[in-house]
């Protein structure tokens, strides 16, 4: 009986110190900042008043595309495609043909448009692939695909023209209400122009 008395002593002795060492790591892992760990951060310098000269300049407001709401048809054109004719200061463009290729694998559509873009004025143009997009009804913008044919690109001398077609790929859902969208180098010739599909 004495060595029970003694075991159970020392068994409670060593709960009451062990629950006391988890106590303390508890509190100390979990404890507030103390005022010595505080610390303090010095306020910055202030920088010298130096005085702000505000100068006007004068500018002009940009000029915003063009948007053409019911695209005049080629005059002697084809009644069974989707044709028309978008008549800018230095150059025609004609639509000759729209033609919409649903890929259900990958919910997507390819717009084809088959264009002539003619120079109309007394220099040289440039037409550039990047002068295209196609815009969704939600403001999305599509750019070419690399299938559009490269003829349709380059510089057009004046009285000239070049034919191509280019190809757009867009989400299926997006393919409802599309509009062309041709900014050339010169800016306030850009246009809208909705697309028939």
């Amino acid at each position: 009986m004495y060595t029970s008395v003694r075991n159970q002593r020392a068994f409670r002795l060593t709960m009451v110190v062990g629950i006391m060492g988890v106590l303390l790591c508890f509190l100390a892992a979990c404890g507030s900042e103390t005022p010595a760990a505080t610390h303090v951060v010095a306020p910055a310098a202030t920088p010298p008043n130096t005085p702000i000269t505000i100068i006007a300049v004068q500018s002009t407001p940009g000029v915003g595309p063009t948007v053409i709401q019911a695209p005049s048809p080629i005059v002697g054109g084809s009644t069974t495609t989707h044709n028309q004719q978008i008549v800018l200061t230095s150059r025609v463009l004609f639509i000759t043909d729209v033609h919409r290729a649903t890929d259900v694998v990958n919910d997507t559509v390819a717009i084809r448009l088959t264009m002539t873009l003619k120079n109309t004025g007394t220099r040289a143009i440039v037409n550039m692939p990047n002068y295209f997009s196609l815009f969704g009804a939600e403001g999305d913008a599509f750019g070419l695909t690399s299938s559009s044919t490269n003829p349709f690109f380059g510089p057009i001398n004046a009285n000239s023209s070049r034919s191509g077609t280019v190809v757009f790929q867009v989400p299926l859902g997006a393919a409802k209400t599309l509009r062309l969208f041709y900014r050339s180098e010169v800016a306030h010739e850009a246009v809208f122009v909705p697309i028939a599909v």
